[in-house]
């Protein structure tokens, strides 16, 4: 689940953290297919903010 705050989007600590990304535009279907054939994993960073 997310909504967007000004040009912020906002995720639920439930969220898909590839979705996430995939959503956000951080990563493509097609980058994200090429890696897992040639057997490499995905290193996603996140910050958890406070939100009120």
């Amino acid at each position: 689940m997310h909504c967007v705050v000004g040009l912020r989007r906002l995720y639920t600590d439930d969220s898909d953290l590839f979705l996430c990304a995939l959503h956000s535009g951080w990563v493509t279907w097609s980058q994200a297919q090429r890696e897992r054939t040639q057997g490499r994993d995905m290193r996603i960073e996140m910050r958890v903010l406070r939100c009120m």
